[in-house]
């Protein structure tokens, strides 16, 4: 899966899922939509988790830091350079905690749909430049409510667990629109 970006807002393709984390199956049953921009500072990441019974979302965790994967949450693993190593992975729940508790911006909401969390990811030092590819991987937690299994999906078709970097989907910088 390869996706251009450029300064103005990409949506990327459906998440997938399994009835694990360890098994692909099909379109996800709770679908997530996510976008993608960046400027010469951040990355901007969106998402819009759609859910039928929004009153069961899940946000236990109230510390930055902590084990948010564990609540309803969204990730995102980005591979600088598709080296295939070293990947950056950042984490928040559907309450706006995050992992790693510092160095980037979250801010989520409920709605009556679901609940949004945009991410500000830090480029410095990255040096993102037209032209350039990265590894890509969007993922959503959606833990496991009464009468339901968990669910575990993601925008890259993988076999396994979230980090697999040799099949991350492939982010390619646009140029600037004016």
């Amino acid at each position: 899966m390869i996706w251009t970006i450029s300064y103005s807002r990409s949506s990327l393709g459906s998440f997938l899922s399994g009835k694990t984390k360890w098994v692909r199956a099909s379109p996800a049953g709770q679908q997530t939509t996510a976008r993608v921009c960046y400027d010469d500072r951040f990355l901007y990441v969106a998402f819009e988790c759609k859910e039928s019974e929004p009153q069961t979302i899940v946000n236990l965790v109230a510390d930055n830091g902590g084990e948010v994967w564990r609540d309803d949450s969204v990730e995102v693993f980005a591979d600088p350079g598709l080296k295939r190593r070293n990947v950056l992975h950042w984490i928040a729940n559907s309450a706006g905690k995050q992992t790693p508790a510092q160095g980037w911006e979250v801010a989520t909401q409920r709605t009556a749909t679901g609940w949004t969390a945009e991410m500000a990811l830090p480029l410095s030092g990255l040096l993102a430049q037209p032209g350039d590819m990265w590894g890509l991987n969007l993922c959503r937690t959606r833990p496991s409510r009464p009468q339901q299994e968990p669910e575990f999906s993601c925008w890259a078709n993988l076999t396994g667990g979230f980090a697999q970097a040799d099949k991350f989907g492939v982010l390619i910088f646009g140029e600037q629109k004016r």
